[in-house]
Parts: structure tokens; sequence; C-alpha cells
């Protein structure tokens, strides 16, 4: 667009640009910090200055309708409101470093002496233009912002190349960029003089800054993205094929930090190991997941320098946290890449796994993951899906959740009158034990699900065998998450009574930690449970400390010894008295025991003559298909053969 002789396009073009980003400024409300506040201020000043800009050319066109006067005003303001917007573009380029940050006294000072230098120059204008009897024109106030720009052009690149160590890599990168595209605008408007883009070397540098750092998910202070960016750029790198390392870094202490009264002194210290991590490589991409949680995504070649690479980064961490007072431990799991890390979901996934590895271990820890982890973590992440996949269908006959039975031994009736019921899962044909997908299971919220299912295929069979088979009850697991939901017992009655069977021949079992969790409501459910006729086994006794007043207290059945405990008693005299004595308290309180794990004659010998009125191990029978079951209990006179 020409107006009066000059092309404006790039003036109205930042006027829209600049009337668009202070109303998303406005209303996307994001953290108010400094530098948040000088791209705000500075989009508003942007748009004075156009306008501004706009009437001086105005007046500089049509001198018979506008006094000189108006041309000085609008000259002055502009010139006052240009040299705002340059001091604070230098002062937010400084602020990208930490080290500035902290000391602004320096920054204070060029800003004043470049103040004073302006204003001698504008002095110089007023002088000039009453010398020459009021001739002045526009185009002379605009060579001379011109060269002020050009000017602060060169301080803020002098700044950014002097304290490059203290600025993100990226930040350092952006701001040399668009210095680089501002000297290079001023140049060509200085040297052509009927187009004007003055307002694109301001209004760029904020659009840029606010996209940077509060649109898109660049950290001000420390100079890192946040997850959605790491997550994008691991998924490109996967699909591009590239060879690159994850790093993990967690700070455990730090979740339990008041960031309120800490947050200034964390993000510090967090900018100084970023920057001095950055260093190391040339291809480095550091993002924050969380305040206690950092990732690096490392696109390296050669696999002989990964562990020169983490042995460097332990250092650089472990020398910036030994000059804190706080006491802070770190835990790094590395991981290259693999096909088995797909997606970044599996990429967390097998961090998190990992992570369980380490996280026991005291003090710091910095664990490269390696073949044996990726198959092992395949393996679990395959019984991961399966069990939210179960879980989310919830559906009580689900064909992949197995109930297997163990045979219980009745020493006082010599036959099988209860069994264990068992759960395994059943995975591309393959049948998984317990020890691997019940710790999923409860991690992932999906162990209530099994237990409704298994005890749905243990009443199905409970409903088959009733007129049959002379038995008891089968018993079923129940964990302490359930134990204490206050809807346990109707959503095991509902389960119950769908299928038509006595509740006594249900029997549930829990182990004597799950009581601790909620007392008072694991003993309500226990309390109606039972009434309803389902009896209780207190299962793994002698495993850990024991309070047997609460014990005694609560509305057990049957008390379920360990095999750990048996084997200890047949090698050691004293645990041997100590488990009779056992015995006799719970016997004397009216309550039948039950031995698990007895594999032979000397432990089963051993169990009977201990006074154990039920036995379960090996010995008697392997945990077999539920339906088996038919082979262990005795037949009722009268039964269909």
């Amino acid at each position: 667009m020409i107006f009066g002789g000059y092309n404006i396009t790039a003036e109205i073009i930042s006027l829209i640009i600049c009337i668009f980003l202070a109303l998303v400024m406005i209303y996307s409300n994001p953290r108010k910090t400094l530098s948040y506040q000088l791209i705000y201020y500075g989009v508003l000043l942007s748009v004075a200055a156009i306008l501004c800009q706009a009437a001086l050319i105005t007046t500089d066109i049509y001198p018979d309708i506008f006094e000189h006067t108006m041309q000085i005003f609008f000259s002055a303001l502009f010139l006052t409101l240009y040299l705002a917007i340059l001091c604070l573009l230098y002062t937010r380029i400084n602020l990208l470093s930490t080290k500035i940050v902290n000391n602004k006294a320096p920054l204070n000072k060029r800003i004043i002496t470049f103040i004073t230098v302006y204003a001698v120059g504008c002095i110089w204008l007023i002088i000039r233009d009453f010398i020459h009897n009021h001739e002045s024109s526009a185009s002379i106030i605009i060579d001379f912002y011109t060269i002020a720009g050009l000017i602060m052009c060169i301080l803020c690149f002098i700044s950014i190349l002097r304290n490059r160590r203290s600025i993100p890599a990226i930040m350092c990168k952006y701001a040399l960029l668009f210095i680089s595209i501002d000297f290079a605008m001023l140049t060509i408007q200085y040297h052509i003089k009927d187009v004007i883009f003055t307002s694109l070397t301001y209004v760029l540098p904020f659009l840029v800054f606010y996209i940077l750092f509060h649109s898109n998910p660049y950290d001000e202070i420390i100079g890192c993205q946040n997850q959605y960016s790491f997550e994008a750029r691991f998924s490109d790198s996967v699909s591009l094929n590239r060879k690159f390392l994850v790093m993990d870094l967690r700070f455990p202490q730090l979740s339990n930090v008041n960031y309120a009264i800490h947050n200034e002194r964390i993000e510090e210290g967090a900018a100084a190991v970023c920057r001095k991590i950055e260093m190391l490589h040339n291809m480095i991409h550091i993002y924050k997941l969380h305040n206690d949680e950092y990732a690096i995504i490392l696109y390296i070649k050669d696999d002989s320098k990964i562990r020169g690479f983490l042995d460097n980064v332990e250092a650089i961490i472990s020398d910036a946290l030994a000059d804190t007072s706080y006491r802070i431990n770190y835990k790094i799991v590395a991981l290259q890449n693999n096909p088995v890390l797909s997606s970044s979901h599996r990429l967390n996934a097998m961090a998190k796994f990992l992570f369980n590895k380490i996280d026991s271990e005291a003090g710091n820890a910095c664990y490269l993951a390696t073949d044996h982890d990726y198959k092992q973590f395949h393996e679990s992440y395959k019984i991961e899906q399966l069990l939210l996949d179960i879980r989310n269908k919830s559906d009580l006959d689900d064909s992949r959740v197995l109930c297997y039975a163990q045979p219980i031994f009745s020493v006082k009736e010599n036959s099988f009158r209860t069994a264990e019921a068992l759960m395994r899962l059943s995975l591309d044909g393959t049948v998984i034990y317990p020890d691997k997908f019940i710790p999923l299971a409860e991690s992932n919220n999906c162990i209530h699900t099994l237990t409704r299912i298994i005890l749905n295929k243990a009443c199905k069979i409970i409903h088959e065998f009733e007129n049959d088979y002379d038995f008891d009850a089968l018993t079923i697991n129940c964990s302490s998450s359930e134990l204490s939901d206050r809807n346990l017992f109707n959503d095991l009655m509902g389960i119950i009574n769908d299928n038509g069977i006595n509740p006594e021949h249900i029997r549930l079992e829990l182990t004597e930690s799950a009581m601790f969790d909620d007392f008072e409501t694991v003993l309500y459910n226990m309390e109606k449970l039972n009434q309803s006729g389902i009896k209780f086994y207190l299962d793994d006794f002698g495993t850990g400390y024991s309070n047997i007043e609460r014990i005694i207290g609560c509305p057990f059945y049957t008390i379920k010894f360990d095999k750990s405990l048996l084997y200890k008693a047949l090698n050691n005299d004293g645990v041997s008295d100590l488990m009779s004595h056992m015995i006799s308290v719970f016997k004397k309180q009216g309550l039948v025991l039950l031995i698990e794990g007895v594999e032979d004659d000397t432990q089963n010998s051993y169990c009977i003559e201990q006074g154990f009125d039920y036995i379960q191990g090996y010995k008697y029978s392997k945990p077999h298909p539920v339906i088996e079951l038919k082979n262990y209990f005795n037949k009722k006179s009268g039964a269909a053969v």
C-alpha cells in the first residue's frame, strides 16, 4: 500500500499482528512473569508507535493542513515510544541469561547510557530543525531512529555472544536469527527511503518471544520445553528411524518441595545445570516434564560414547547438588532407540519399569537399559495392556482370565474338602502366573476386575458341583484396596446371587497387611460378608509382624500359616516352639488352622503332629484348571455318574 510516496504495507501488517497478539495475551491469561510483562507492554507500545508513525507521515505529506508543531509533536512522541520499545527488547534479550537475571545492575547502566545517547541525538534533531528554519521532514526522523535501531541490534548481538554460556541453546539460536534479520531490514530501510517496515523489526521479536515462551512450551528461565514437545520430538525421531538416546532424570525429594517458597532457587540451579549439559554435545534437547523430572534426547551415533556422556551428566548434576544446601538425590534411566519403544506411551512405561528397578537403591543412581531389560519390559508391557483391556471390557466371563484351583486336604476327614481358586492369564496361548501380573494389576487398578471375574468363574463351578460333589467351599483371594472399598459387599454378593449359589460355599483370603490400610472399613466389610455366610481366611500368617490381638478381634474362620514359617520350624527348634505356642493360642480361640507349601512326607508328618486341620501343597496336588476338582472332591451318594 502506497501512502504519500511511502510503501507502508509492512506497517499495516504489523499493526494487525500487534492488535491480534494483544488480544490473545489479554484473554489467554498466561503466567505473569517479568518477561511476560515486558512483552505485553512492548506489544501495546508497538500499537501506539505504529499509529504515531502513521500520523507523523501524514503531517509530512500534508504540510498545508497540519502545522509544523504537529509534526514536532508526533516526531517527539514516536521517538519516545521507539526508545521505550528498544529498551524493552534489549532488556528481554538480556534476561535470557540467568547471570543477568541475578544481577541487573550492569544492564541498568547500559540502558541508561543508551537512553542518554539517544536523548542527545533527539536534542541534535531539535537544533537541526531550528537551524534549518523548520524544514525537517519525516525522512530525517526515519533515518535517525533507523540508525538507533541498528545500534541496538549490535548491542543485543554483543550481549548474546557475551552471555551465550548462560542462555539456553535454543533461545540463543532464535535470538541471533531475528537480530540478524532486524539488522538486515533496518539497513535496507536506511538505503531505500520510500519503503517503511520499521515496525516489523520490533513486532516480530515480540511475536517470537511470545510464541517461544508463552504460547509455545519453552520455560523462559530454564530454557526447556514441556512434555508435549518431548513426546512430539520422540515420535518424530522414531518415525524417521533416527538413532538417539533418551535420559529420564528424576529428583524424588523435589516432589515434596514447597515451590511457592523455593521455586526461584530451584529454577536458577536447574538453568545452570541445563546450560552445562547443553555444552556436552551439539545435538542435545532438554525438556522439563514435571517440577521433579526432566528428559534429554541426544542424537548420538557412536554407542561407545554413551557411557561417557552419562558419566559427564552425572558429574554436572553431582557438582550442582553439592553446592546447594538441599539434600537431594537423583535417579537417571537411559534408553537407546529400540523397536520396543515404538511410541511415547511405551517409552514412559519403559522408564517407569526401569525406575522401579533402581528406586530401592539408596542415594544416586544412573541406569542404562540392557537388551534383557527391553525383553523383560516387552513381556511386562503386553501383560499390562492385556490387564487394561480386561478391566475396560469388564466381562465376568472373560476367557483370558483362567480359573485354576489347588485342593486342600482335611486331616480330620482324610479327604479334600476345600480348594483355593487361583488366577492365571492367557496371553497369546501362554499361561501367565500371578507373580508376573498381580503387581501390574494392583498398580493399574485392575485387581478388583480380576477378583470379580475369578469369583464369577468360581461361582459357576460351585453351581455345577453343588448337587453332585461333597465339598465345603472355594476360597478367593481379596486385595487390600478392595477390602477398603465400601461397595465391596454389594459387588461380591451381586455376583454370588446372580449365580444362585449358597454364599457359604465362598471363602475369602486376605493378608494381615490388608487390614491396616483402612481398618474400620475392612472390619465393616468383613462383618457384613460374614453375616451373609462368607468365611474369612487370614493368608500368609508368619511372613512379617503380626498383631495377634487384632487378628483375634476380627471375624476370621481360618489362619493360614505361610510355608516360610514351616521351613524355618523344621530347621530351628526355637521357631518350632514358637509355632507350637501360636497353634495352641489360635486353637483356644476356636480358629481352624491351615498350613501351605507342604511338599514331602517329612513336612506332612510334622504338620499333622503340630495339629493343623488342613494341609495345602504339592504333596497332595499342584494347581489344576478348576474343573479338575471333580477328581478330588468325593461324589455324593446318589449323584449321577
